[in-house]
């Protein structure tokens, strides 16, 4: 199941009750979740100097606090059950940023990392694995109506493996760190 704007459970991932109330519409629905993947992201762009208040919350409400308020949401099951697996979605930009016009979405992703490395702590004696996967950039369709084959091609220059990332590479991660094996 998808939370998202046009996800099976329609939301504002922008917005903190909009989060919580998907959440409570899966555990409705569902009953439970033993597995959230959180892999939401504004990619806002603006240069420093156009960098307002608007657009900085916007990206951190997304990419940071909505998956805050979700594994919030989810792990109290999750814990109960003794077993839950949460995996949030990084980026390979946190530690080599493309260009000044990301920073706020750097930053977030550095949030990101901050927030599972401390609920992997304060989950863990729980039965609740809590990791990241942390991508670079990902031969999509979203990907492609803002980044050219050139583009492709220089990310692709710079990795050790000669070839461009795919939506089941990074699926590939996730579904182990969801298993069993994963711990």
């Amino acid at each position: 199941m998808v939370i998202d704007r046009t996800g099976t459970i329609p939301c504002d991932l922008g917005s903190e009750s909009s989060t919580r109330d998907a959440a409570a519409a899966v555990l409705e629905q569902y009953g439970r979740c033993d597995v959230f993947v959180q892999s939401a992201a504004a990619f806002d762009q603006v240069a420093l100097e156009d960098l307002n208040t608007t657009t900085w919350r916007h990206v951190l409400a997304v990419n940071v606090e909505s998956a805050l308020w979700l594994a919030q949401s989810f792990a109290p099951g999750m814990a109960q059950r003794g077993f839950g697996r949460i995996v949030f979605i990084t980026s390979d930009t946190l530690w080599s940023p493309p260009g000044p016009a990301m920073l706020a979405y750097v930053a977030s992703k550095g949030a990101l990392i901050g927030v599972m490395r401390t609920l992997a702590l304060a989950l863990g004696r729980n039965g609740i694995a809590v990791s990241a996967v942390a991508p670079g950039l990902t031969d999509t369709p979203g990907s492609r109506t803002v980044n050219s084959d050139a583009d492709f091609d220089a990310v692709v220059e710079h990795q050790a493996l000669k070839r461009r990332l795919t939506p089941e590479d990074t699926a590939s991660a996730v579904a182990y760190l969801a298993s069993d094996a994963g711990l």
